[in-house]
């Protein structure tokens, strides 16, 4: 009977053409930029401290997880775009500035934010599973067999990474993410492959477990800056991830903002808000007969309330719901007093 088994390198394709990358944060990501502007957030300015493997794992298990995550953040942040700035930093380009004497470049920008973290945790072979099959026909003149199996692995990947105040050199409170990966390596005896379930697909070498487990760091990765730049700009980032839950630290942040504005204050931001839902309404702080239904038609289509009360529900109801990508209007909201 003809083998079917094909190795690695017929699996391959003839002639491979280089591609660029496409991750799944990568438009979330850019989206959040996208948001900085709508929200009218101030400018931030990041640098990353150097990341990696906190573990050791990747030494001792043949690099199976990257050592060095370093660029992974430096690119995911650079990926955000609007008011968010990466600030490299290379030690090289002083010591030679130095040793020159090249006049340093004008209007240097310093980094307001640091990132801090690295790959805490890994788990390798967390669970594990292992299906045999074997069938043998004996004879006296002819005897045969047929064999096979399959097994399954599951491993898990911890990324923290937390951000710090450039000028204070501490901490800032809450601004941290701590977010695991689940990566699935099914295996087929005799050359089928296995397939690696997430944030890649593998098949057919040990190299291809490397790749995936990669590619599923670099999707923790961009995952983890979505999620504390968002939070530390008082952004609803939650909104661009599937299923996602409202992140507390937001919402409570929002929440204490809006309720230490006085009235006027809070009148004049949600109308601010409403424009972005396209009511055609002024800016005044007065609440006015426009601004009233506005605030009527808006709670009935979102709160599903047939009332026109403006409250700190009503508030997180109209910042959070902001349409993305749907106006070239540029708010200043209260949330801006806490930067």
């Amino acid at each position: 009977m003809e083998s079917t088994y094909k190795s690695p390198e017929e699996l391959m394709p003839q002639q491979a053409k280089p591609q660029a990358r496409e991750t799944a944060m990568r438009k979330p990501l850019a989206v959040l930029g996208e948001m900085t502007k709508v929200y009218g957030t101030k400018k931030i300015y990041v640098q990353c401290e150097k990341a990696g493997d906190e573990t050791g794992a990747s030494i001792a298990s043949g690099a199976e997880i990257p050592i060095d995550i370093t660029e992974m953040i430096k690119t995911a942040v650079n990926s955000i775009g609007g008011n968010v700035y990466y600030v490299p930093y290379n030690p090289n380009y002083l010591v030679g500035q130095a040793r020159t004497g090249y006049v340093q470049p004008k209007g240097k920008i310093t980094p307001n934010l640091l990132i801090s973290g690295g790959i805490t945790e890994f788990d390798r072979s967390l669970v594990s599973t292992d299906r045999k099959l074997d069938l043998s026909l004996p004879g006296t003149d002819v005897s045969g067999g047929l064999g096979g199996g399959k097994g399954d692995t599951l491993s898990q990947i911890t990324l923290d990474i937390n951000l710090i105040d450039y000028d204070m050199m501490t901490m800032i409170p809450k601004m941290q993410a701590i977010n695991t990966v689940t990566v699935t390596r099914g295996k087929r005896e005799g050359g089928v492959g296995f397939q690696i379930f997430g944030a890649a697909l593998g098949y057919s070498s040990g190299v291809k477990i490397v790749q995936g487990r990669h590619a599923a760091v670099r999707a923790l990765v961009e995952l983890s800056v979505l999620e504390v730049i968002g939070r530390y700009l008082n952004l609803p980032y939650w909104k661009l991830l599937p299923e996602a839950k409202a992140d507390v630290v937001v919402v409570d942040n929002l929440k204490n903002s809006f309720n230490k504005t006085d009235k006027k204050g809070q009148i004049i931001t949600v109308q601010k808000l409403l424009t972005l839902y396209g009511y055609d309404i002024e800016q005044n702080g007065t609440f006015d007969a426009k601004t009233e239904q506005a605030m009527r038609d808006f709670r009935s289509k979102y709160l599903n309330l047939q009332d026109s009360k403006i409250d700190e529900d009503s508030f997180i109801a109209l910042y959070v719901n902001v349409p993305i990508g749907k106006s070239d209007y540029k708010i200043s909201t209260v949330s801006e007093s806490k930067q």
